[in-house]
């Protein structure tokens, strides 16, 4: 049965994903932006539910600006419920309950206009925007939508997307529930957008300008605009469960990765570091979905074939040795899946697993685990198991040793060069003294 985490991990440029519910709290599953809570808030299968004086604060990443990315794009996903519209701060217009921004430094921010209070609250009940602006603040251009109908304890599906700047047709947009409900143009308010060092709050916008009562839940940033048939899939998988690991709700690792088969349990000592060419990575699971930036081991017991996206690295390791290396960006997408044999195993990177593989593996080097050994990989022949750790280490110390020999080597020369040099000088300052000597 597909779990919401099937939908979400799977769409190319996620950078941060809060399912923020009981299992992982405020914890981003697919990096380590983890967020530091403020005051008293709840995680249930729901979601995180804020009481109106608390929030969520997540540390500063280029990522949460759309100036950061290299497109330039910034798409925000967020299912939303406010439990109380009246009041609950000390601003009498609206409620900030998520933004990136602070005095001297603004750059997003989402909002609604409360029951009862003043300003423009009463002529825009419920109005729910999605503002960018200038650092230095002021007028921004704000995307919306407006429904009365969005009573105490209706969840909306959010999805707010900003592209470019006022020079270059630049917009925002805002989505509800799988539908687009506004766009506007970034030069109707000549915004430029910029990195600045503001932290992103949940909540709240982190400047006591409004306190969420109400519940947060799969919060998501992407680098890039999504697509229609995309902000779609996140409304229509609404009622998923949350993924492996939930109860109700929650989830366990991670991002862009596949399926797969396999009904025999995992091993109950999982390795948590790899070896290959000398060098170490993190190996984030095995036999589990492929996250970014992660290298997870698949074996025979997944199934037949890795079935992880195009977007990484496999290396298939038989009898301690890499034996088959596929560049999955390299290779049509109905090719880039390894076999899974007995007696063998996988090694599929991502991002920085993919980097990792691609730089350190070549046909024969040895790999191996620090800390465990797979179930259905038998050691290579002669024994000693999968574990290279003594073998790596003598190995990484004799790299390092060649290393330093060389370093050393190229100071002889460079000194011997030097020597040379000096030498000749003297030779010509001795000629020139002989022939001074014999002028007199």
């Amino acid at each position: 049965m597909a779990t919401f985490q099937d939908v979400v991990l799977a769409i190319p440029g996620l950078r941060a994903y809060y399912p923020l519910d009981d299992v992982n709290g405020p914890r981003d599953i697919v990096g380590d932006a983890h967020g530091t809570i403020h005051g008293n808030v709840e995680f249930g299968p729901d979601g995180a539910k804020f009481d109106g004086s608390s929030e969520i604060e997540l540390p500063a990443r280029d990522f949460f600006s759309a100036a950061g990315n290299p497109s330039k794009e910034l798409s925000i996903l967020v299912y939303q419920t406010v439990d109380d519209w009246t009041r609950q701060s000390a601003n009498n217009e609206y409620i900030h309950w998520m933004g990136k921004g602070k005095s001297g430094a603004h750059e997003w921010t989402f909002r609604y206009y409360c029951d009862g209070c003043g300003g423009e609250a009463p002529q825009r009940p419920h109005r729910t925007s999605y503002y960018n602006f200038n650092p230095d603040g002021g007028l921004g251009t704000g995307s919306y939508f407006q429904d009365e109908g969005d009573g105490n304890g209706t969840e909306r599906v959010i999805v707010g997307m900003i592209w470019g700047n006022a020079g270059n047709g630049g917009k925002t947009q805002m989505w509800k529930n799988g539908e687009l409900r506004d766009t506007d143009m970034l030069s109707d308010y000549d915004v430029y957008p910029e990195v600045t060092d503001s932290h992103v709050f949940l909540g709240s916008r982190g400047d006591n300008t409004g306190f969420l009562v109400g519940r947060l839940r799969r919060v998501a940033f992407f680098d890039r605009k999504l697509t229609e048939a995309e902000i779609k899939s996140f409304y229509d998988a609404r009622s998923y469960t949350e993924g492996a690991g939930s109860s109700g709700g929650g989830g366990t690792p991670p991002p862009t990765g596949g399926g797969g088969g396999g009904e025999t349990p995992p091993p109950t000592t999982t390795p948590t570091e790899v070896i290959v060419g000398g060098e170490v990575f993190p190996v984030s699971g095995v036999d589990t979905n492929r996250g970014s930036g992660q290298l997870i081991a698949y074996t025979k017991s997944y199934g037949s074939e890795t079935d992880t996206n195009e977007w990484g690295a496999e290396v298939k390791v038989v009898g301690g040795h890499v034996a088959e290396i596929l560049d999955q960006q390299a290779v049509p997408v109905g090719e880039h899946n390894m076999s899974l044999t007995e007696g063998g195993y996988v090694l599929s990177g991502h991002g920085a697993g993919r980097t990792f593989l691609l730089e350190n593996a070549t046909i024969g080097v040895r790999a191996g685990f620090t800390d465990a050994e797979l179930p259905g990989t038998p050691p290579p022949s002669g024994g000693g198991g999968s574990d290279m750790s003594a073998v790596d280490a003598a190995f990484t110390a004799a790299k390092n040793a060649s290393a330093a020999l060389e370093s050393k080597l190229v100071a002889t020369e460079v000194a011997l060069s030097e020597a040379l040099t000096a030498k000749g000088a003297l030779d010509s300052a001795l000629d020139s003294l002989g022939s001074a000597i014999d002028a007199v």
